[in-house]
């Protein structure tokens, strides 16, 4: 996303293309945790069952269902305003302070690397259990 605010000299194009970054993750991302979180719980569980250590693939779980919450917790409100400055200009009618929006979309890149990183964890902490080293 920096390079679009470095590069993008139009704030409706830049909001315009922010927002398409947004649909596909919207799509993509939860699913993909549901369905990589859902693998651990059934991992969890087989453990469970057999004896074996399950707590690390239930956190392993967490940290991909964890995705979730966060977006609603911590970006729902730069979301809300990014879609805000996306309507106000997409009518042509209203400008939005460029300035402004680059720091939207600056603050949004933070919390989204923030917010991928819980995936990752959630497979650094499947991989780690699955050869038994937690």
């Amino acid at each position: 996303m920096p390079v679009l605010v470095q590069t993008q000299k139009s704030t409706p194009l830049l909001l315009q293309q922010w927002a398409q970054i947004f649909y596909r993750g919207h799509v993509q991302g939860p699913a993909l945790a549901i369905v990589t979180g859902t693998i651990y719980i059934y991992a969890a569980w087989a453990q469970a069952v057999s004896g074996g250590s399950w707590k690390p693939y239930a956190a392993a779980s967490a940290f991909n269902f964890g995705i979730v919450p966060y977006t609603w917790i911590f970006m729902n409100r730069i979301n809300t305003a990014l879609f805000d400055a996306e309507a106000v200009t997409s009518n042509g009618k209203t400008a939005v302070e460029k300035e402004r929006v680059n720091k939207m979309i600056v603050t949004w890149t933070r919390l989204h690397g923030v917010r991928s990183l819980l995936p990752l964890a959630g497979a650094v902490t499947g991989l780690l259990a699955m050869l038994r080293f937690i």
